[in-house]
């Protein structure tokens, strides 16, 4: 059941040269991703995704049970135009808060979805002081999700086979990340009253993202070409979505003080 599944598209034969194509921007039309369902699932299609989707934080022990579910999936999709079967770790965005020790907070709804929030974007009791967040920013090999995240992309990359491309987990950006520890409204605040420990915070935590980023590229690089994430972009090159869904909360000024230099420095 789970062993093979065909589609009418290849990566190989398609993708790659439109990819390449959009990326040095020769394409002379923007990408295009459908995916539907084959005809007969349609009433099976959605639950499926969500279950691959959602998995990995649901099936923490066994972390082969979404892979499986995503072979599934592929099976009763057709991927059109530009669109390719993209398996990427979803643990939840931002999960590099985890990864420090923020707890996570796993929430299912009625449709088979969910999401996850981490420390005090869920729970402002979770909410750290400064010295406890300079305390958490060191890199911890043995952080539960941590090696949950190493542990997927090894399993999802072997059973792939080149039948779909293996995405990054959604690391979060940075600012994101501090919003899980320190929260969104004592963020806001010190960018005010405490900005010197908001900027060499944020420095620091960048340098630990590149961290995680370089140790899952390691892992991808032994098994596929190129790199793809959340966002379902494939690129023959290292890349990653540079974000700040944070920023939404902030004035231009902030942004630009805080914000901007972090993103610029990510490119």
């Amino acid at each position: 059941m789970y062993g093979s599944f065909s589609y009418s598209w290849s990566f190989v034969e398609f993708g790659v040269n439109v990819y390449k194509a959009w990326w040095e921007g020769e394409l002379r039309r923007p990408l295009i991703q459908i995916w539907v369902p084959k005809k007969g699932f349609e009433h099976v299609w959605g639950r499926l995704y969500y279950e691959w989707l959602w998995g990995f934080p649901r099936n923490t022990s066994d972390l082969e049970k979404p892979v499986k579910k995503f072979i599934e999936w592929c099976g009763k999709t057709l991927f059109l135009i530009d669109a390719y079967p993209n398996l990427w770790i979803n643990f939840g965005p931002g999960s590099v808060a985890a990864y420090l020790g923020a707890k996570p907070f796993f929430k299912e709804y009625d449709d088979g979805s969910g999401t996850v929030w981490f420390g005090a974007s869920a729970d402002l009791s979770e909410a750290k002081d400064w010295d406890s967040i300079e305390a958490m920013l060191r890199f911890d090999e043995n952080n539960f999700w941590w090696r949950a995240t190493i542990n997927a992309t090894r399993i999802a990359l072997e059973y792939s086979k080149n039948r779909y491309i293996v995405g990054f987990a959604d690391l979060g950006g940075v600012h994101d990340v501090l919003v899980s520890l320190r929260g969104v409204q004592n963020l806001v605040r010190d960018m005010y009253f405490n900005s010197r420990r908001v900027e060499e915070v944020s420095w620091r935590l960048l340098d630990l993202w590149h961290v995680y980023y370089d140790k899952l590229y390691d892992v991808i690089k032994e098994y596929q070409h190129g790199t793809s994430a959340w966002m379902g972009l494939w690129s023959p090159l290292r890349w990653y979505p540079i974000q700040c869904d944070f920023s939404a909360m902030l004035s231009p000024k902030l942004f630009q003080k805080f914000v901007l230099p972090i993103l610029e420095e990510a490119l």
